[in-house]
């Protein structure tokens, strides 16, 4: 039998809010993140906002990030169309959007975005978006950004990707 897949850790003190993590090892979390992984997290309820927090402390990273403002309409305007087929980089192909399935998954189904705002800090989006397989090198997620930053679509932002990819993190924080 092949091994199964199992999660990396390597980053998740970086990657993954305080918040959500600590109910995520306590056993709190409903849904299953990965929903390919055979098995599911088993609760530590005990312990979970301490290793939770030496995980973000491993990397620097303090328990709570500060409050952002509101999503900004006009970047959720952009990021929606950002992550659709029509003038956008097609991430509907591999990641669901709340209750809307994704449209065509190939052998790596992704996180559901829904999921995506309450779980990965702004900064660990950001540098998994622009280098991908720098973070994990098995991914499916291909580079949309060049190595100054610039993608293949040219609007919105003139093709910057920074700007582009925090569009779509803005319109991530609003599904449900």
């Amino acid at each position: 039998m092949p091994d199964a897949p199992v999660p990396a850790l390597t980053w998740l003190g970086e990657k993954l809010r305080h918040d959500w993590m600590s109910k995520f090892i306590s056993g709190q979390v409903e849904y299953k993140p990965r929903t390919w992984l055979i098995g599911r997290m088993p609760g530590f309820a005990h312990v979970a906002d301490g290793v939770a927090l030496g995980l973000s402390h491993q990397h620097g990273l303090p328990q709570k990030e500060a409050d952002e403002p509101a999503a900004d309409a006009e970047l959720v305007a952009a990021g929606q169309k950002l992550i659709g087929a029509d003038g956008g980089f097609n991430c509907i192909t591999c990641h669901a959007v709340g209750e809307q399935a994704a449209t065509a998954v190939f052998e790596a189904p992704a996180i559901n975005f829904a999921q995506t705002a309450e779980r990965l800090r702004k900064g660990y989006f950001h540098r998994w978006v622009l280098a991908p397989t720098r973070i994990d090198p098995d991914t499916k997620m291909p580079k949309y950004a060049d190595p100054e930053g610039v993608t293949q679509l040219s609007d919105p932002y003139e093709g910057k990707g920074p700007a582009q990819f925090e569009a779509i993190r803005q319109y991530i924080r609003t599904v449900k």
